[in-house]
């Protein structure tokens, strides 16, 4: 997955089948920002060729955050 932002692009690997509520990274932290410029930026992960989503951005923290079941086969 690559998270694009204001600040730059961060890439995270992530390993398949992880459970609901596995933290992948923390883009507040890897980028340098405050937590609260999160949620004024709307900070967001975004899929393409799908609306399924797979990770979500935890807007009070910063975690990246598994949210739905990852299989590569099926992406």
């Amino acid at each position: 997955f690559v998270l694009h932002c204001a600040h730059g692009d961060l890439t995270y690997s992530v390993e398949e089948e992880l459970k609901h509520g596995s933290v992948i990274g923390n883009i507040a932290k890897d980028l340098g920002l405050d937590f609260g410029r999160l949620a004024a930026r709307k900070a967001r992960v975004e899929m393409e060729g799908t609306d399924k989503q797979y990770i979500t951005i935890n807007q009070k923290n910063g975690d990246v955050v598994v949210v739905g079941r990852i299989d590569r086969e099926e992406l």
